[in-house]
């Protein structure tokens, strides 16, 4: 069920991505025994925090945020190259500061031209930017 609604509804694939980075915060505040109930004192919690890198990891995360709202409530149109974007971009940054902080967890996320899944094979083609991605 979940490669279906991955492969042919863009609103769900963005908001498994919020979701995927909705747990790497998560699992940075549980570090200090913190855990949220909602999407507001997540971001209220993680504003506090002096961790190096975080401002921008969390300007990314309330991006993604947005993103994933706007699709599922406002604007249920959402382009194969917008779902790329917002993989290249956001998750795999926010994914890539999250690894770099040796926190004993290792999240697992390939580069756009390694990934092998069939649904994002089909956003990376449609990207009109995306000659290679990194």
């Amino acid at each position: 069920m979940a490669s279906f609604l991955l492969e042919h509804s863009n609103d769900w694939a963005i908001t498994v991505m919020f979701y995927t980075a909705v747990h790497a915060m998560e699992a940075v505040l549980s570090l200090e025994n913190v855990h949220c109930q909602n999407h507001q004192s997540r971001k209220s919690e993680l504003e506090k925090r002096d961790i190096d890198g975080l401002k921008e990891t969390l300007r990314l995360y309330k991006s993604l945020e947005r993103k994933a709202h706007d699709s599922r409530y406002t604007n249920y149109k959402i382009f194969d190259w917008e779902v790329h974007r917002a993989y290249k971009d956001l998750l795999r940054e926010i994914i890539g500061w999250f690894n770099t902080r040796k926190y004993g967890y290792n999240m697992q996320i390939k580069s756009c031209d390694q990934m092998d899944d069939k649904w994002l094979s089909k956003y990376r083609s449609k990207d009109p930017e995306c000659n290679k991605c990194h």
